[in-house]
């Protein structure tokens, strides 16, 4: 059997034993049906509402069986294995994550399904990783002995494998792998030959490549269904880095540190841990859809560059993380922030003289038009059309993103409606018309008024008093928050009272739940974000507060569903 073979046989084995162990270890859910909104109340209430008036009566845990997502795949086996396959001609090879709805998470099990092009993948990158890690740093820890002998080899097998698949290597996992040790025996490498093939086979199979949990292990102390001490450790680590569980957090597990009264400390470490900014920066990029500009087409003739793009991108994350992880600020603060670093490009679109030739701090304080996040070019172009940015498309990503509610699919004739209407009217005007038209009304009222604060701002972001056609642009208006109609005057005032509101302060948190726990959010899972939102509140509203009060929920703890 040649080493080629074997690889190319263990990628098959692996794709069809994945799929058959996601059915039994909570695999891929049905996507939930979406309603007028999928925050568990209406919009801006901040209750507590069940499917169907459905009370939570017990913890319903994290998805399992989730495929690493691409920036997992690439940290882990940098962290591991000190080889880094981030450049497009490595990476590029993976198809990017998309959630599976529009308010989602790329990290959600119901968009992480096996594909014929990632399985190729992960077989071309698993024998560059193979062939690029150093044996002294990345695999000769692992050797206790390098003679071509079965307890040798044994014992590479489970060193590396406990790392790799995040749990003891049993026997069978040896019996299966040890014979690719006798491929290599005649090589000249000999066991570092064998073992590289060994690890090219590790990094196919279904115990790295996804987050299985056995459905079977039960609680020592309560006999009731839970995660195993290194599954608690693997949601840990990719909750807070977007990585594997060390090899110090997997002694910590066998310690039982992950259990008990050490559990809180082990999750302190993590989210201070030297990974924490990568993780935070992982999860700002979900939550505020960031990753969206990686792949956006640009439009020179609006002045929307591939350079433009990227220095969104950048300005808010440099944003997002000097409030949540250099200040350890309230989240709140990103909606009211006068202060952003900007590239020359930016500058020119924000209108002041660029520091130089790369990022630099500014106060905008000044600028009645630039108010935290909200007025950053990056966060108001994220769903825009290719050419113009629209009122609806704004006030959409604000009902997403900040307040945790989803509208149905539009009608099918909507599109024929808007482009009946003049085009030389604002967009204000332009959709108060559309919205008269019955089938169209109830979701505008929604998501209209939230979009209005928008209208000034062009498709680059640059703050304007006119359109093309002369038409005066406005930023006030009313938007019902928190079940009341409240009036703003101004964009800055709109960004002021989302900053106040409960239901924005309860997403949040729901946000972080969600991502930790990689599914969409359920009925009876409403009653644990309330429990949240009152501890996140009572905390100061910290990033590192919503983390740690997720990581220590019963449903991060509790037991996989088994669907």
């Amino acid at each position: 059997m040649s080493a080629n073979f074997s690889a190319a046989r263990l990628v098959e084995v692996s794709v069809w034993a994945c799929l058959g162990l996601l059915g039994c270890t909570g695999g891929p859910s049905s996507p939930a049906t979406q309603g007028p909104v999928s925050s568990g109340g209406s919009v801006g209430t901040g209750g507590t509402a069940g499917v169907g008036g459905a009370v939570a009566t017990a913890a319903v845990g994290p998805s399992a069986g989730r495929r690493l997502t691409k920036q997992e795949y690439l940290h882990t086996v940098n962290d591991l294995l000190g080889v880094d396959l981030s450049a497009l001609s490595d990476a590029g090879l993976l198809p990017a994550d998309q959630p599976p709805t529009g308010a989602g998470f790329r990290n959600d099990i119901d968009g992480l399904l096996p594909t014929a092009v990632r399985t190729d993948a992960y077989e071309i990158l698993a024998t560059r990783a193979s062939e690029r890690v150093v044996w002294a740093s990345g695999l000769a820890a692992h050797a206790a002995c390098v003679d071509p002998t079965a307890a040798c080899r044994e014992s590479f097998i489970r060193g590396l494998g406990r790392l790799l698949y995040r749990r003891p290597v049993s026997s069978f996992d040896v019996q299966n792998l040890a014979p690719l040790f006798e491929t290599t025996a005649g090589d000249a490498a000999g066991f570092e030959a064998g073992a590289r093939l060994v690890l090219q086979a590790m990094l196919q199979s279904p115990h790295f490549l996804y987050r299985l949990e056995r459905l079977d292990h039960v609680d020592a102390v309560s006999g009731k269904p839970a995660p195993s001490p290194y599954e608690l450790a693997t949601r840990l680590a990719y909750l807070a880095w977007q990585s594997a569980p060390t090899a110090e957090l997997l002694d910590a597990a066998e310690r039982g540190e992950l259990m008990g009264d050490a559990y809180p400390a082990t999750v302190q470490r993590l989210v201070e841990g030297p990974n924490a900014r990568r993780g935070f920066e992982g999860y700002a990029q979900d939550w505020l859809q960031l990753y969206r500009l990686d792949v956006r087409t640009p439009n020179e003739e609006q002045g929307v560059s591939p350079v433009l793009l990227a220095e969104m991108k950048e300005e808010t994350l440099r944003f997002a993380t000097r409030i949540a992880l250099t200040e350890k600020r309230d989240l709140t603060a990103l909606f009211t922030d006068k202060k952003t670093d900007l590239g020359p490009a930016l500058a020119q679109v924000y209108g002041v003289q660029a520091a130089g030739q790369g990022f630099a701090s500014y106060d905008l304080a000044s600028d009645p038009n630039r108010v935290g996040i909200l007025t950053q070019p990056g966060f108001m172009i994220l769903r825009a059309a290719p050419e113009r940015a629209t009122i609806v498309h704004r006030g959409l990503m604000v009902l997403r993103i900040f307040l945790c509610s989803e509208v149905p699919a539009p009608p099918n004739d909507a599109a024929t409606n808007i482009e009946s209407i003049p085009t030389n009217l604002t967009d204000r005007d332009r959709f108060a018309m559309h919205a008269g038209t019955p089938t169209c009304k109830a979701c505008h009222a929604t998501f209209d008024p939230l979009g209005h604060p928008f209208e000034p701002y062009d498709l680059a972001g640059r703050f304007r008093t006119q359109d093309q056609f002369g038409n005066t642009l406005r930023s006030d208006g009313e938007a019902r928050l928190d079940d009341t109609l409240q009036a703003y005057g101004s964009t800055a005032e709109f960004a002021n009272l989302l900053s106040q509101s409960p239901s924005v302060k309860r997403c949040m948190v729901r946000k972080v739940f969600q991502y930790g726990l990689g599914r969409t959010l359920r009925g009876e899972d409403e009653v644990a974000v309330d429990d949240l939102a009152q501890r996140f509140e009572a905390a100061g509203r910290t990033y590192a507060a919503a983390l740690t009060f997720v990581a220590q929920s019963p449903a991060f703890r509790a037991a996989a569903p088994n669907e």
